[in-house]
């Protein structure tokens, strides 16, 4: 008997040793799991890290450029007439004296041949040239003087070309730094509104003023991106359906971002023109 329970217990014996050296197999396995996921998760949260700060510092260098390139524009904007009868004609094009093209314009269509008007909005930054490029996508990262940038540069919808252009929109990028169109948030403020409701677009020699009836938070859905009018009937809706003056016959839409979190949405100002004149005509 006593035999038997000595076998017995030589056997629980040789059963349990396999037993604790798998516990020890299966832990050393789980530490080394864990620890491969603690030094995976520290290279991911090191490479994000990084990537943050290299996003930030490549802003802020977009930043810079941009804001030295609009300054520079400035003041040869200022320097420059914006009167055609002051241009000397020199090297002045046939087409360039059909468009009765200013100083002003000649020596920014020598920077940039795309370029249409300069716009400003007293109370606000924004004081910059605006460009149409062949499509809507060119200058979302293109500066004015064609260098590449986040910022990039005002930009007429490209299906804006001629007088019939009843409804015409610049988008700009919403610039934290208040550069480009960073400050239209601005223009919802009523009271800041009442103050800085003129917008001012210079082409050709000419000066229009435009005359904000409407600013709001909306989406790329909103009829205020309305192009295509077939007849008067259908700008007449469009009036009416943005809520414009129905006296207006020209109306200049402002377009920007509002939230990275929110693609769909835009930040959209309204004017309509003080004359019956279109500056695309």
């Amino acid at each position: 008997m006593a035999k038997d329970k000595k076998k017995t217990d030589m056997a629980s014996e040789a059963g349990a040793e396999p037993v604790k050296v798998y516990s020890r197999v299966a832990n050393r396995a789980i530490r080394v799991f864990v620890a491969m996921v603690l030094v995976i998760a520290t290279l991911a949260v090191g490479a994000i890290s990084l990537m943050i700060t290299l996003h930030f510092f490549s802003n802020r260098s977009d930043y810079r450029d941009i804001r030295a390139e609009n300054d520079s524009l400035r003041v040869r904007a200022r320097g420059l007439s914006s009167d055609p009868s002051d241009s000397s004609g020199e090297g002045e094009t046939e087409e360039y004296e059909v468009m009765e093209l200013s100083e002003f314009d000649m020596e920014m269509l020598q920077i940039n041949h795309d370029y249409v008007c300069w716009i400003t909005i007293d109370g606000t930054s924004i004081d910059h040239p605006v460009v149409r490029g062949y499509d809507n996508d060119k200058y979302i990262f293109t500066s004015f003087y064609g260098e590449n940038n986040a910022l990039g540069a005002l930009f007429m919808d490209y299906r804006n070309k001629d007088e019939r252009s009843s409804n015409i929109i610049i988008y700009g990028h919403n610039s934290m730094q208040g550069e480009m169109f960073g400050d239209l948030h601005l223009l919802l403020d009523e009271r800041f509104l009442n103050e800085n409701n003129i917008i001012t677009l210079k082409a050709y020699g000419k000066t229009f003023d435009y005359e904000i009836y409407s600013t709001r938070v909306t989406d790329i859905y909103d009829p205020a991106y309305t192009l295509d009018f077939e007849t008067q009937s259908d700008f007449s809706v469009f009036v009416v359906a943005n809520e414009a003056p129905l006296h207006a016959r020209n109306i200049l839409t402002l377009s920007t971002c509002v939230s990275r979190d929110n693609d769909l949405a835009r930040l959209v100002v309204q004017a309509y023109s003080l004359s019956d004149e279109c500056i695309l005509g």
